[in-house]
């Protein structure tokens, strides 16, 4: 025992000072040590003047198995530190001078094992451990997990304590189980929970629901963060559910809109016990009461997948009036599972799985369907594909159960007529969903560990969506560096500048153009807007083209667009003002002012406005709002007009049996509803199995390689015909308006 010889020699102040010192020597030769014994016993209320201390790998492995309990059942491969060590030092409380004194035991022995590294023995490392307890606790919640945070330490061991470079990452996890332990102080998770919910300070929006028996069945969770990011982003709403988030097996209802650059974040977060209509309509007015109490609009758009029960939820609830659209993604995916087995089975040449002609053809017909820009060649192509020699189940499937009760919310002709910001699909949330999840890292937690690595993503999405934000206010697309764009382009995010910046590149350059120079392909004015302008309230390719032809034909510079010129979504945006927000200060009142008579000297070179500017602007002022869409003609004065497209009485079109009126989106659920009451419900929904997120499938595109091509070239194609049908049918009706005319 000579390497204890100091701390016999000394004496200490108080017990725990002489314990210290033990431990430290102990530690520094390699083994550590425990309280054996204790005189007088703690239970008596009176000071210790005794203590025995044993080395830790004293005493001997007692079997914990029970001759009840079945062999299966007992846990394998254990172990034990237990050697059977007979070494051991007394600590006494000398009198009068109460100073401790340590000696060895009257029965001890020399060590019985080898020494090894401190970091090994549990009350070395619990001490290590605790001394950086703030710093591990940062890292994790920083998103690090344990085994990344024991090799942070150990690397740090090189240059602060060589002790360190022994932590592994169960170290790590079982001290953060303590800490948990030590945090809940005895209540259950949920109570936690509730009790930091219920913390004003934090500042969350939370609702529950509970059974007769107390038992939650819903928990909605909106952080403050997102509220503020909603405020500014109101426009659209985009809701998916997902899965293996808890040890409940709740699904996760997850709430997201999308900002001007196009990064989609998650408004709330909604635990539900089952996917029922009830638990939908409770979810959203808890959603629809936190719009209310933050003074938020409802949204402009709202894209879903093909959740009847959420379908009919929306149509209960205050959000029934706003656009509701099907996420297109989604739907070619359940086409392509549920014709698949119509169709001859793929073939396999090494690597590369090649499908079947005819099943590629099939959809390459179908995905030229949905995204058919006009309506009547919607109609020519649906025609097509009835006729086209498909399996007749596979076109059964495709048309019953998607086109004939749910085209209007899918399809790009009815779609790209409403102001919808590019969201036509879901599939954006399964991104966010990911990096969600990457956050949660198991599916067995409860709901307040899950709720706290949420907290943790939730911080995460507002810091990047800043940053993104704040970088993309130091960059300008060059392709808007012009006259033209003057106004709008230090007041736009950058995402709409370099969408507009795509559209001017497709106008012909100012010096090429002249009288006979033709506008982009596309019909676009008052009546009827192109897809792009229509959907994301952008200027489009023809008004670009429009002004810029009009400054080169001599009638000025160019006019610059304005900002009411463009959707509101997309000005940079600043925080809405809460309804308890303090008020502005009010505006001082305008003064009487220059007599009236007086001169007021003109200063600015700014040159006075054209004639044809004065009229556009009085134009502009004066300007009616148009009625609601009508695919119906205007009536023509004077007569009737000769033409083979005449419009019967019975208010169908063409003579193709349609309806002539275009029909609107606030009441298409309704009908495909009924539709499907009346028809019944053809729908097949898919097994269950990993997100696309989750697993790379070998066919995860149908449009991939060298069928994108193909689909590509036959909706060019398709596309110009259609463009060059409607140029000759506008000649043929200006021809006959000169005739009428002339005979007026």
């Amino acid at each position: 025992m000579d390497f204890m010889s100091t701390v016999f020699a000394t004496n200490y102040g108080s017990e725990e000072e002489a314990i210290q010192a033990c431990r430290a020597i102990g530690w520094e030769v390699g083994f550590s040590l425990r309280r054996q014994n204790t005189w007088p016993p703690k239970s008596s209320g009176k000071p210790a003047t005794y203590l025995l201390l044993e080395c830790g790998k004293g005493g001997k492995y007692k079997d914990q198995h029970s001759s009840t309990v079945h062999g299966s059942k007992s846990r394998l491969n254990t172990s034990s530190q237990k050697t059977g060590c007979k070494f051991k030092l007394c600590l006494k409380k000398q009198e009068p001078a109460s100073h401790w004194r340590v000696m060895p035991a009257s029965t001890a022995e020399p060590h019985n094992h080898p020494f090894s590294n401190p970091i090994t023995h549990s009350s070395f490392r619990a001490g290590l451990l605790k001394d950086r307890a703030g710093q591990i606790r940062q890292l994790y919640n920083g998103g690090l997990r344990p085994y990344q945070i024991a090799d942070y330490l150990r690397r740090l061991g090189d240059q602060e304590d060589h002790n360190l470079r022994g932590l592994q990452g169960i170290h790590i996890a079982n001290f953060l189980a303590q800490l948990r332990r030590d945090e809940l102080a005895g209540r259950a998770p949920i109570q936690f929970l509730y009790d930091l919910l219920k913390d004003s300070s934090i500042g969350f929006f939370w609702r529950d629901t509970r059974d007769i028996e107390g038992r939650l069945t819903g928990l909605f969770i909106a952080p403050a963060s997102s509220v503020s990011l909603w405020r500014q982003y109101w426009h659209s709403l985009l809701l998916d559910c997902t899965y293996k988030t808890n040890r409940f097996k709740m699904p996760l209802l997850n709430f997201c809109g999308s900002t001007s650059e196009r990064m989609t974040f998650s408004i709330a977060a909604a635990f539900l016990t089952g996917e029922a209509e009830l638990q939908y309509r409770w979810a959203l007015s808890c959603l629809i009461e936190l719009a209310t109490e933050e003074g938020i609009p409802l949204p402009r758009v709202i894209v879903t997948d093909r959740e009847l029960a959420l379908m009919n939820a929306l149509t209960l609830t205050a959000l029934a009036t706003v656009l509701h659209l099907l996420c297109r993604w989604h739907i070619s995916k359940n086409v392509l599972a549920k014709t698949k087995a119509f169709f001859p089975k793929a073939t396999k040449g090494g690597n590369v799985i090649t499908r079947a002609p005819e099943f590629t053809a099939f959809l390459d017909a179908w995905a030229s369907l949905v995204q058919a820009p006009e309506e009547d060649v919607f109609y020519k192509r649906l025609q097509a594909f009835k006729t086209a020699g498909y399996p007749p189940a596979a076109v059964a499937y495709a048309v019953d159960t998607w086109l004939d009760p749910w085209k209007d919310k899918f399809v790009a002709c009815f779609v790209n007529r409403h102001r919808h910001f590019g969201h036509t699909t879901t599939s954006i949330i399964e991104g966010m969903h990911s990096t969600m999840k990457k956050f949660l890292w198991s599916s067995t937690g409860d709901l307040n560990s899950v709720f706290q690595r949420l907290q943790t993503f939730w911080s995460y999405q507002a810091a990047e969506i800043a940053s993104k934000h704040q970088a993309a206010g130091h960059k300008v697309a060059t392709s808007t560096l012009q006259p033209i764009f003057a106004k709008i382009r230090p007041n736009l995010s950058r995402w709409a500048l370099l969408r507009i910046g795509v559209e001017f590149r497709a106008v012909p350059a100012p010096n090429t153009l002249d009288e006979k120079t033709k506008p982009p392909a596309g019909r676009c004015n008052r009546q009827h807007h192109c897809s792009f302008k229509a959907t994301l309230g952008l200027p489009c390719r023809h008004d670009i083209f429009n002004r810029v032809k009009a400054s080169s034909r001599g009638f000025g510079s160019v006019i610059p667009f304005e900002m009411n010129e463009v959707d509101e979504f997309w000005h940079q945006q600043r925080p809405r003002p809460r309804p308890d927000d303090a008020p502005l200060e009010p505006l001082p009142i305008r003064g009487k002012g220059r007599p009236k008579g007086s001169l007021n000297l003109e200063r600015s070179t700014r040159r006075e406005a054209s004639e044809f500017e004065v009229i556009e602007s009085i134009e502009r002022a004066e300007a009616v709002p148009l009625p609601p869409p009508s695919t119906a003609p205007a009536a023509l004065p004077g007569g009737t007009r000769k033409s083979t497209r005449k419009r019967k009485a019975d208010g169908k079109a063409d003579g193709r049996g349609r309806p002539a009126a275009a029909k609107t989106t606030a009441n298409s659920t309704a009908r495909g509803l009924d539709h499907l009451h009346r028809h019944g419900d053809t729908y097949e929904p898919g097994t269950e199995a990993p997100r696309q997120w989750q697993r790379e499938e070998e066919d995860y595109d149908e449009l991939a390689g060298e069928t994108q091509g193909s689909i590509h070239v036959q909706l060019s194609q398709s596309y110009w015909r259609a463009i060059e049908a409607e140029l000759d049918e506008d000649a043929e009706l200006q021809e006959e308006l000169d005739e009428l005319a002339k005979g007026s």
